[in-house]
């Protein structure tokens, strides 16, 4: 049976990059707006919003962080797709453990996030992903140095980590201050 031939079909650059950044709004919008409920003066009305903004917030950011890892999922699937030989892929020796790690940890990643979801307090689930945003970088960094992913998007992936990871330390903060 022969193999389906792999698409090479990219979305041009400038979109990944524009989508990069969208992507963080909802994370520096949901801060803010819990910054804000902090100075609430109807208690009352105040939880109902506070509960739907931390809702937003942290199903959003399970929503995020799991893309993010199955988009380095996809990164390994599409290279070992396109050679038929696994040696031929970048960065992969014979011996190297290099795209079994990625795909193993991108699935730790996603399950441990949502057990931290499913069992764990809001406070609780924004350290998780204030620890996992970085950790989800430093796969991003090894795809980047075995040439998987380009110069320019790794460099706003920094970027745009360090203000997901403020608004999420922000948020933590000002939730420790909300009913």
């Amino acid at each position: 049976m022969k193999q389906p031939e792999a698409c090479n079909v990219k979305p041009p650059r400038k979109v990944v990059m524009l989508l990069t950044v969208a992507g963080a709004i909802p994370f520096v919008v949901l801060a803010i707006a819990l910054y804000v409920m902090t100075g609430s003066v109807a208690p009352i009305e105040a939880q109902s919003q506070v509960f739907q903004v931390k809702l937003l917030l942290g199903s959003y950011g399970v929503v995020i962080a799991t893309f993010v890892a199955g988009s380095h999922w996809g990164n390994i699937i599409a290279q070992m797709s396109t050679h038929a030989n696994a040696s031929q892929v970048v960065g992969v020796s014979r011996y190297s453990p290099w795209p079994l790690s990625i795909l193993i940890l991108s699935n730790i990643f996603t399950l441990t996030l949502w057990g931290v979801w499913v069992l764990g307090t809001f406070q609780q689930l924004l350290l998780g992903l204030t620890v996992l945003f970085p950790l989800l970088l430093s796969v991003d960094y090894a795809l980047y140095r075995e040439h998987t992913v380009w110069r320019q998007y790794f460099y706003l992936r920094v970027i745009i980590t360090a203000i997901v990871v403020v608004a999420l330390l922000t948020s933590y903060r000002v939730s420790g201050l909300l009913p």
